[in-house]
C-alpha cells in the first residue's frame, strides 16, 4: 500500500511538472494584436514551426543561435520575420484554433518547415533545400514551389492548389473527394511518379470531372512524386454564415459566355 502511495505521488508530481513547464513555455510567447491576420517569413537556416493553440491572438517565440538575429515587425495586419544578419535556430508561430489567416507566406532555404492545423485564404511555401511538412490544414489558394527539397502534404483545398517541384521528393495527399477535383499534372524526367499508389509513365495526367469544385495543378521535373487523395478533413472545419457564404470568401462567379444573359428575361417571358 505504501509503495502504491509513493507511485501515485510520483505520478501526480510528474504531471504537475509537465503542466507547469508547458504553461511556462507559453508564458514566454510574444503575443501580437488581434488585428494581425497575415504571416510572412523570409529566412535561411531557420526552422519554422506553425501550429494551432488555445490562445486568442497569434503568438511567437524565436530560439536562435548566439550572435544571430531576426527582424520581427508587427505592422497593422501583418507579422513579418526577416534576417538582418545570418541567422540560425528555430522559429515557433502559434495561431489560435479555428482562426482564419488572410495569408501565410514562407520563403526559406536550408530550413525545416512544419505547418499543421491552420486555415488560410492565401498560402505559399517556396525555396531551395527545404524539408517541408504541411498537414491537417485547410487552404483556399495554395502554392508550393520547392527545388532540391522534400515535401509531405496532406491538406484540404477550398479552391486551388499549385505545385512546382524540381529535383525533389514529395508525398502529396489531397484531402478532398476525387470527384470534386480538376487535376492537371505535367512531368519531365521524373525518377518515379506514383498516382494513387501505381506507377504513372505518361507525361501528362489530367482528371476532368464535369462540375469540379477544386483545381489542382502540378509541374514536376527530375523528382520522386507520390500523388493521391485522402479522406476529407473534418477539422479545422470550413464555416458558413446564415446565407451559405464561406468564411474563405464567396466563390468566383461562373465563367459565362455572355454575362448579360444573367440580367435578361428567360426565353418565352416578357418584360414588365
Amino acid at each position: 500500500m505504501q509503495k502504491l502511495k509513493v507511485r501515485l505521488f510520483g505520478l501526480c508530481f510528474f504531471s504537475l511538472f509537465i503542466f507547469y513547464s508547458f504553461a511556462q513555455d507559453f508564458d514566454a510567447l510574444t503575443r501580437v494584436q488581434k488585428r494581425v491576420v497575415n504571416i510572412e517569413a523570409a529566412v535561411s537556416e531557420v526552422d519554422i514551426f506553425i501550429s494551432a493553440y488555445d490562445g486568442d491572438t497569434i503568438a511567437y517565440k524565436a530560439e536562435l543561435s548566439a550572435g544571430t538575429k531576426l527582424s520581427i515587425v508587427e505592422h497593422k495586419k501583418k507579422l513579418r520575420f526577416t534576417e538582418i544578419k545570418p541567422a540560425s535556430g528555430k522559429l515557433f508561430i502559434y495561431v489560435p484554433k479555428d482562426f482564419l489567416l488572410e495569408s501565410c507566406r514562407i520563403l526559406a532555404s536550408h530550413s525545416s518547415i512544419k505547418i499543421e492545423g491552420i486555415k488560410a485564404v492565401h498560402f505559399s511555401v517556396s525555396g531551395n533545400f527545404n524539408r517541408a511538412e504541411i498537414t491537417g490544414s485547410r487552404l483556399k489558394n495554395s502554392l508550393i514551389a520547392l527545388s532540391n527539397g522534400s515535401l509531405t502534404f496532406n491538406n484540404g483545398i477550398v479552391t486551388a492548389a499549385d505545385f512546382c517541384l524540381n529535383t525533389s521528393t514529395a508525398k502529396i495527399q489531397i484531402a478532398e473527394e476525387k470527384a470534386d477535383c480538376n487535376l492537371f499534372v505535367t512531368k519531365q524526367k521524373c525518377e518515379k511518379f506514383l498516382y494513387e499508389g501505381e506507377a504513372y509513365t505518361d507525361k501528362i495526367l489530367a482528371l476532368s470531372p464535369s462540375k469540379p469544385k477544386k483545381f489542382i495543378s502540378m509541374s514536376a521535373s527530375f523528382s520522386d512524386i507520390d500523388l493521391g487523395f485522402s479522406a476529407p478533413l473534418k477539422e479545422p472545419a470550413e464555416k458558413f454564415d446564415k446565407y451559405g457564404v464561406s468564411e474563405f470568401g464567396p466563390k468566383p462567379s461562373p465563367n459565362l459566355v455572355n454575362n448579360e444573359a444573367n440580367f435578361l428575361p428567360k426565353t418565352g417571358t416578357s418584360l414588365p
